[in-house]
């Protein structure tokens, strides 16, 4: 596998030495079985592999069709990977941190409640929680917030004033926003290229979209495939509604289609009708549903050039 060493050449290097971390996932609380993060993560990486397995073999046709569960542990699998960088550890719930400034009250208070002695225990606590918490469940309590505060409310509290102590599940809302604010897209290198593997090339920010960093968040998963989540406010259909200047990008040449939903009973059946799609609650549970489980999602691969 290609990658950047320091002195800016190219060299060859395992794909698991690249994005592997080693020993940062022991738990010394769990005296049962230290390693138990890292087996839970193995299994998660095994269930991601099948999946971009699939993903290579359907370049061909240049689409790739994913069951609802499926995408789901993919979209889990790319959160864990940026969360589990090892720069995150020790500065992401780092309380005297200056870019922690807002959420420091937070911070403190639910190490205090927890037990927890470090901002590298803390961001390993949040760990098993994405871990052994379903995607759909992260969800529902991103959504409790939601309904409890609303979107403004939540966006306010991380940019103009404190967290409240007491939002135990503040994180879910940090993951619920890279699943709900954008779509799902896959990018084939151009023909005769690749893409670079690095150790940071697993959840890239580019762009900007009015004014906000991270317009796209980059994953490479392999030479030829990088999936690339793009913020819904630069979907096609609202595109005569942007303003000019809205998004600052060196990616706006690229036009990824969102994936089309195929649900299970049809587009236009009661279950799908019935479901206040306005409701951050509402989806979620239908989402988490039996009916919602069986629903596709159909992929165009774009392919750069």
């Amino acid at each position: 596998m290609a990658e950047i060493v320091p002195d800016r050449s190219l060299d060859i290097h395992p794909i698991g030495k690249v994005y592997g971390i080693q020993n940062v996932y022991q738990d010394v609380h769990n005296t049962d079985d230290i390693n138990k993060l890292e087996k839970k993560l193995l299994d998660l990486e095994g269930h991601a592999a099948s999946i971009i397995t699939d993903l290579h073999e359907a370049l061909p046709q240049g689409t790739l069709t994913l069951k609802r569960r499926w995408l789901e542990d993919l979209r889990k699998f790319l959160f864990i990977m940026h969360y589990r960088n090892v720069a995150c550890s020790d500065i992401y719930f780092q309380a005297d941190h200056p870019e922690n400034a807002r959420s420091c009250q937070w911070i403190e208070s639910f190490m205090k409640a927890k037990g927890l002695h470090s901002a590298a225990e803390t961001w390993l606590h949040f760990l098993r929680y994405y871990l052994d918490t379903s995607h759909s469940n992260i969800m529902l309590h991103a959504a409790e917030l939601v309904e409890k505060y609303g979107e403004e409310g939540l966006q306010k509290m991380m940019i103009e004033s404190h967290i409240p102590p007491d939002l135990e599940h503040f994180p879910a809302y940090t993951y619920y926003v890279q699943g709900n604010s954008y779509f799902f897209s896959i990018w084939e290198a151009a023909e005769g290229e690749e893409f670079i593997i690095t150790s940071h090339a697993f959840g890239l920010w580019e762009g900007l979209g009015y004014g906000c960093p991270g317009l796209h968040r980059i994953f490479v998963v392999s030479p030829c495939i990088a999936i690339v989540l793009r913020h819904v406010l630069s979907r096609p259909e609202l595109k005569e509604h942007t303003k000019p200047g809205a998004f600052m990008s060196c990616l706006l040449n690229v036009n990824p289609a969102p994936p089309t939903p195929i649900y299970t009973h049809g587009e236009h059946s009661t279950h799908i009708d019935q479901i206040n799609f306005q409701s951050a609650m509402a989806l979620a549970r239908y989402r988490s549903s039996q009916k919602g489980e069986n629903d596709n999602f159909m992929f165009k691969i774009t392919k750069l050039s």
